[in-house]
């Protein structure tokens, strides 16, 4: 994951990190890279109020950011919603399996 967030912020230098901001995987991953490379970060918490439908809210929230560039992990129908969300929005896309997220 670290040498995805290297090229993004090759090609953006001024590059904000936003994140699902779980305290576990890919968001503690992407956190630690971006304090190591002084990148803000901002963090896209659930609104647990909404219930079922927080994450799908929070997706939206994400692409109302209008990224110009996104890495999505792999995982639940969650993160295949946010990634047909930025697909729908022309967003380039890259889609990262669990081996993928790893940094060693």
């Amino acid at each position: 994951m670290w040498e995805y967030l290297d090229c993004v912020k090759a090609r953006v230098p001024s590059m904000i990190l936003a994140t699902t901001a779980q305290n576990k995987g890919a968001d503690v991953i992407a956190a630690s890279w971006a304090a190591k490379n002084e990148v803000k970060v901002v963090l896209c918490k659930l609104d647990r109020s909404l219930g079922n439908r927080a994450a799908f809210v929070r997706n939206a929230r994400i692409v109302g950011f209008k990224p110009v560039e996104a890495i999505v992990c792999s995982g639940t129908g969650i993160q295949a919603n946010l990634a047909d969300k930025l697909r729908s929005a022309g967003v380039p896309l890259h889609i990262l399996r669990e081996t993928q997220v790893r940094h060693g």
